[in-house]
């Protein structure tokens, strides 16, 4: 089973490094639902390395703003 080599989960296994990026989405989630938005978070990894994470926060945003913050979102991720 292959390994990561980089970033916070270095030296787990794929799978456990894919498990701890997506228990950080879900305490994202559950940020969002303690806010009382709906319950999404995600988070952006590259190589094993956090690019960026967000959780939903469309109701307490501004529509423009959510817009906006997703186009960067998206194209942070294209870039690295």
């Amino acid at each position: 089973m292959p390994h990561t080599t980089e970033g916070p989960t270095a030296g787990m296994t794929v799978d456990r490094a894919e498990a701890f990026w997506m228990q950080r989405a879900l305490e994202l989630a559950r940020l969002a639902l303690d806010a009382g938005e709906t319950p999404v978070g995600a988070v952006v990894v590259r190589d094993g390395q956090h690019v960026e994470d967000a959780e939903q926060a469309v109701r307490h945003l501004d529509p423009c703003l959510a817009l906006i913050r997703r186009a960067c979102l998206r194209e942070r991720a294209e870039v690295e």
